[in-house]
């Protein structure tokens, strides 16, 4: 009767390692997955440094010095451009009446906040345009990004007027491997 005592204690010892060791792999498993979310959030900040990059470059590579814009470089959405186009029109083609582009862009785009010059610094000469801050407003659903973008024209030997500075929020969102402006709050309309 002592041995088989001593060997149910035995198998209890046993069944109860073997459950200890059992459970050890759980955890180890769990712990991967707690890095993976770590390196998500990492890999979504890298997104948005990686949008911002594209604004800054694609803003330098099209917008030339003296006037001079190369169109090869894509920088916006169609839809955006359509709606950039439209309230162009009000002014030089008339296609559109102001209640009419209101109606059809409301719920797309804030037609409040939109102005009538050219894209994305409004004005139809330049000099040397230079983006002088870019941050970070919000990530929009959807792996859009919103910056608050300050871009000046380098008028008369690097000095900047007012009417030459220029605040921005502009939407970025991905686009293949790449991204597009999406949305352009222009705030001196």
């Amino acid at each position: 009767m002592i041995k088989n005592k001593a060997a149910l204690l035995c198998l209890i010892i046993l069944v109860y390692c073997g459950c200890s060791q059992n459970k050890q792999p759980a955890e180890v498993k769990q712990a991967p997955v707690a890095a993976t979310a770590v390196e998500k959030q990492a890999v979504k900040s890298d997104e948005a440094e990686q949008a911002k990059q594209w604004l800054l470059s694609s803003i330098e590579r099209r917008y030339k010095e003296n006037g001079m814009e190369d169109t090869t470089v894509k920088m916006y959405t169609a839809k955006y451009i359509d709606y950039k186009g439209d309230s162009m029109g009000i002014v030089y083609d008339t296609v559109l009446t102001e209640k009419q582009f209101e109606e059809k862009w409301k719920g797309k785009y804030n037609t409040k906040l939109v102005n009538r010059g050219s894209f994305l610094h409004g004005q139809q000469d330049w000099f040397i345009l230079k983006v002088t801050r870019c941050e970070l407003q919000r990530k929009i659903p959807g792996n859009a990004y919103m910056f608050s973008v300050i871009i000046e024209d380098m008028h008369d030997k690097g000095e900047t007027l007012s009417e030459y500075r220029h605040k921005r929020d502009i939407k970025v969102i991905p686009s293949g491997n790449s991204f597009l402006i999406d949305d352009i709050l222009e705030y001196d309309n």
